[in-house]
């Protein structure tokens, strides 16, 4: 929603976009999105989701799409959910992912500290609510070696 075409597009269809603000203490507090200016609810981080039926005239399931040729320097894709991404940002949630991964050597693993601390920050500001935790973790490096060995492994055509 900082994108200025996406917080158009969003006008566009009647919502509001709350911009990024700081509250008392200095902390900030992401834009979000509402039906309307004033609006208490859903307040959304996210315009691109799956469900979210009371603000579905403004959100759509259709993905930006963008193109990225991995290298050496891409170790890990993350794919999470809005509540992982409500409090953390993503160099936060890539030092929990580095630091389990040099910690274990698994994905899974990663994917656990992601949504603990997650879960942590959900508990810190909004008490005993919270809104769904999921992540995905991908250790690039391991999926290519194996995509490799099986190369390797088949026969020629």
């Amino acid at each position: 929603m900082d994108d200025p075409i996406e917080k158009a597009r969003l006008e566009a269809a009647g919502g509001y976009v709350r911009p990024e603000t700081k509250d008392a203490d200095g902390d900030m507090i992401p834009s979000r999105l509402y039906t309307h200016e004033g609006g208490k609810q859903p307040g959304l981080r996210v315009s691109r989701v799956l469900g979210d039926c009371a603000v579905k005239h403004l959100v759509t399931c259709e993905p930006d799409v963008y193109n990225h040729t991995c290298d050496a320097a891409d170790e890990f894709l993350i794919m999470a959910s809005d509540g992982i991404w409500e409090f953390l940002d993503n160099e936060t949630v890539l030092k929990f992912v580095e630091k389990s991964w040099k910690q274990k050597g698994r994905a899974e693993d990663a994917c656990k500290s992601i949504c603990v601390q997650a879960v942590l920050q959900w508990r810190q500001h909004e008490g005993d609510y919270r809104d769904d935790i999921t992540a995905f973790v991908v250790h690039l490096p391991s999926v290519c070696d194996a995509l490799v060995e099986e190369a390797d492994c088949q026969p020629p055509p």
